[in-house]
């Protein structure tokens, strides 16, 4: 065993290289941008191509990671719509890797879902054509694909290394952000603001980070939280790394006043809890975690002073007001055309065009809105299978991040204006793959066995024999 850790423990140290690079550059960005927008758009193009062509294959998805989180570009001056809200680099970057995962080895799992994904896109196309604004349809069915459709498709052909770096490459940036949280609600100002459009407008200050609108930060943080939550049950994942996260972002899910990002969390603790429950691939103490985790977050987060206050002010509940009103506007433009919808990705101009004053602030209510009967339909079949790819291994962390991700969406729209935030949803796919090792070792853990030196069996370099296969597959 002493000639496989140390490579283990020296590929996770070059991890924070290329994170650590990653992190200059946008600092450097965001300084030209305060004087240049146009030129740090030039610039950031250049340096996407170059860093995606450079770097290994495996640590792509991290950098898209860091890119959305680190360079939202959507709330950058001056930068060009088509851009900040499609195209962003944390989509270029991962567009680049699933072109290189599919030519090396995914050419067999891409060839296979062709099945759904040339139906389900044939559909939204026509769509989009008989729509509103059918080159808004298209750019935004082409994020969905990026985002979305060809990470699952390629789900099979995610290698382990990928995986598990994207895995903790999160937690150490929702760590890192919590941090920022922190700091900023203890100054009440925003360090980063001369560079970005932040705007404080509300009674209460709320925090946002590098991700800018407080409502983008609670679905953020939300979802990282459900990711390390059910991380810790894992029986070879990051528990340490992962308990400081779920701690460090369920406290700053509380600091954005978001009340969707504290439901959000707290939707998708049930929703991981109810897998852990049923699939029956985890210990009892595991599940009994679980259920405290959950209880703890409901009881503590609306308590806090920035959610507590804005539920009981004016404020929030005026908010609370346009939320009961954007369902009935919903209802009002979904019955004007029920079938096909306006196009998929333009309930905003639905919205604009009815005469309403105010945005449809659901995401969910606009994508029904958007594609109609038909359009939503399809939308459905390409989720499902999303999530019968994530729920496929048993683990909870990725059903429980996309819930989340759903219901923060309910409260703002997130992926009809901003589709370029659905790369979330493509990283949540890419991280909670689950290899063959860990499966084998969570049935273990779910039968109370502990085989003599199954662990070493499981961590075992690839190619190499493990001595107690035999028992191995006496557990399976």
């Amino acid at each position: 065993m002493s000639n496989v850790r140390p490579a283990a423990e020296a590929s996770r140290a070059l991890l924070l290289v290329p994170l650590a690079l990653v992190a200059i550059v946008v600092v450097a960005l965001g300084t030209i941008a305060a004087s240049s927008p146009t030129l740090t758009l030039a610039i950031v193009g250049v340096a996407v191509l170059v860093v995606a062509a450079c770097l290994p294959s495996w640590l792509l998805p991290s950098v898209s990671l860091w890119l959305f989180a680190l360079l939202p570009v959507g709330y950058l001056i001056g930068v060009p719509n088509v851009v900040g809200r499609f195209y962003t680099p944390a989509v270029v970057v991962l567009l680049i890797w699933l072109v290189r995962l599919a030519v090396t080895r995914g050419r067999r799992s891409f060839v296979r879902s062709l099945r759904w994904l040339v139906p389900v896109f044939a559909v939204l196309l026509v769509l989009s054509y008989i729509g509103l604004s059918p080159s808004r349809s298209v750019n935004w069915l082409i994020v969905v694909a990026i985002a979305i459709a060809l990470p699952a498709a390629l789900a099979p052909a995610i290698d382990d290394r990928t995986s598990t770096t994207l895995l903790r490459s999160w937690f150490v940036l929702g760590i890192g952000l919590s941090l920022v949280a922190v700091i900023e609600s203890l100054l009440q100002t925003n360090p980063l603001s001369p560079y970005y459009s932040f705007d404080q407008h509300w009674a209460l200050y709320r925090v946002s980070t590098t991700l800018g609108h407080p409502l983008m930060n609670g679905t953020f943080f939300s979802i990282t939280a459900c990711l390390a939550a059910f991380t810790m049950t894992r029986a070879n994942g990051p528990r340490g790394t992962a308990f400081i996260c779920f701690a460090a972002c369920a406290l700053a899910a509380g600091l954005t006043g978001s009340r969707s990002g504290v439901y959000a969390l707290v939707s998708g603790l049930a929703v991981g809890l109810l897998v852990t429950l049923v699939s029956g691939r985890t210990s009892i103490a595991n599940k009994l975690l679980g259920i405290v985790l959950g209880v703890v977050a409901l009881v503590v987060l609306p308590a806090l002073p920035t959610i507590a206050g804005r539920a009981g002010s004016a404020e929030g509940a005026a908010s609370s007001l346009y939320r009961d009103y954007v369902v009935r506007l919903a209802g009002r433009l979904f019955l004007e055309r029920p079938i096909v919808g306006y196009g998929p990705g333009n309930s905003a101009i639905a919205t604009a065009q009815s005469g309403a004053v105010l945005p449809l602030e659901n995401s969910v209510l606009g994508t029904l809105v958007s594609g109609g009967v038909i359009g939503t339909a399809a939308l459905l079949v390409m989720v499902v299978i999303v999530i019968v790819r994530v729920a496929r291994s048993g683990r909870a962390d990725g059903i429980a991040a996309i819930a989340a991700y759903v219901v923060a969406g309910a409260a703002f729209p997130l992926w009809e204006s901003n589709p370029a935030a659905l790369v979330a949803v493509g990283l949540i796919v890419i991280a909670t793959k689950a290899s063959a090792r860990e499966r084998q070792t969570d049935e273990v853990t779910a039968s109370g066995l502990r085989a003599p030196g199954l662990a070493e069996a499981v961590r075992a370099p690839r190619g190499a024999r493990p001595l107690t296969t035999p028992v191995a597959a006496r557990v399976r």
